[in-house]
């Protein structure tokens, strides 16, 4: 009978080293593998001191008999500490090799006439009008931040632990999970933020607005460049966003903001000839099939300009 619960004992003790084994080594598949290592290194190693104590027990005890079983209790005392140390070994290299990609950035550039479409490391969603420049890391680790400029729809991956953060030139917007689009052309007048989804905070800068612009959606948040003055206003979202299906959709809007739409969608120069006719409102909707010209046309209609074609430049002239 003592032999019998002996045996048991030194199976047991082999099969919990095993287990041991395998949870150091599937540590190193989780995502939360920075936690978990940290978590094990010391465990793993109290661990192998401790059967080893109850190693020096048994043995005490065991007859020749069972002398496989002592074989098999240290082979396993030994592939934990193997496994053990290739993890954190390989470990080390993983989390090295992870500090050294995220501080590697990615640049691009949309040209002129072109709707991109890209995935962000983190799995949010973003799609880019023409002219947009955005820089971001191969790799997000602690937190979440890019570069932009231009104009986008923004579809982020919620995650509350790590703030997504998108730095413009007059702007910083920080949201958890939300859609969103902004344009942010470093040459424009004004930055738009229209929000679809979620919530976020807009931080302007040279502006002491410690809490930041909470909006709300279906709100939209106008800032003039030149004067950090802002506005924020209850909107029809879709309204705003309607060009990444390749609507226009013009409220009360300037004919210098519409001409410098139309340049960075279909990638033509168009000169005003005038201010006066540049300051002209309008409120239009335009949908896919007609060209830049078509476009012009029509809002030219019965208006003090018209449009010229010349030596592929369109110019605005008063009549």
């Amino acid at each position: 009978m003592a032999s019998y619960d002996y045996y048991d004992e030194e199976q047991d003790i082999i099969e919990e080293l095993f287990i041991e084994t395998l949870r150091v080594v599937n540590a190193m598949k989780s995502s939360n593998v920075d936690r978990l290592m940290c978590e094990n290194k010391e465990l793993v190693f109290s661990k192998i001191r401790s059967k080893m104590d109850t190693k020096q027990l048994i043995c005490s005890a065991k007859s020749n008999r069972y002398g496989i079983w002592n074989y098999l209790l240290i082979a396993s005392v030994f592939l934990l500490l193997i496994a053990s140390t290739v993890a954190l070994y390989y470990y080390g290299t993983y989390k090295s090799r992870m500090v050294e990609l995220a501080k590697t950035q990615i640049h691009l550039k949309v040209p002129f006439g072109v709707i991109s479409q890209m995935i962000l490391p983190d799995g949010s969603r973003v799609i880019l009008n023409g002219g947009s420049k955005i820089s971001y890391p191969v790799i997000f680790t602690s937190s979440r931040q890019i570069d932009f400029s231009g104009e986008g729809f923004f579809e982020v991956v919620k995650d509350e632990n790590n703030p997504f953060i998108i730095n413009s030139k007059n702007i910083s917007v920080k949201v958890l999970g939300t859609r969103f689009g902004i344009k942010a052309y470093d040459e424009d007048v004004k930055t738009i933020l229209t929000l679809k989804e979620g919530s976020v905070k807009v931080f302007p800068f040279g502006m002491d607005i410690k809490e930041g612009v909470f909006l709300e959606p279906d709100q939209q948040l106008i800032i003039r460049n030149d004067t950090k003055e802002f506005q924020r206003r209850n909107v029809i979202a879709d309204d705003y966003t309607a060009w990444k299906e390749g609507i226009f959709i013009f409220k009360n809007q300037a004919l210098s903001e519409i001409s410098a739409t139309l340049e960075r969608r279909f990638n033509v120069k168009i000169n005003i000839k005038s201010d006066l006719i540049g300051s002209e409102q309008y409120t239009a909707q335009f949908r896919y099939g007609e060209n830049v010209e078509q476009i012009l046309e029509k809002l030219s209609h019965k208006r003090s300009w018209r449009v010229i074609k010349k030596n592929g430049i369109i110019e605005l002239t008063g009549n």
